[in-house]
């Protein structure tokens, strides 16, 4: 009776790994090519935004360098997976440093 009830974790397709929720290797080195520079100008950059504007997006682009990093090192893992992987890993270093 609990298991009609229940959802294993590999039956819900955002858990496992899909071709349409797969990065190819070649197409996430393209984007940690981008996002590294990208990440670097929103972080420094002193314009006219408030300092924490820039730390907060430039946070973003660290969170996005990691999970794609993460996806060209392995790419039949699930997104939304390495996408938590790496928010758990983050919020422990943040946590650490405090």
């Amino acid at each position: 009776m609990n298991e009609k009830i229940c959802l294993k974790f590999n039956e819900f397709p955002y858990f496992s790994p899909s071709p349409f929720f797969q990065i190819s290797s070649c197409s996430a080195l393209i984007n940690i090519a981008v996002i590294i520079p990208l990440g670097y100008a929103v972080r420094f950059d002193r314009g006219p935004a408030p300092e924490w504007f820039n730390d907060f997006f430039g946070a973003i682009a660290y969170e996005i360098f990691w999970i794609l990093l993460t996806v060209f090192l392995w790419p039949q893992a699930s997104l939304v997976w390495v996408a938590i992987g790496v928010c758990i890993a983050t919020c422990g270093l943040e946590f650490i440093q405090v």
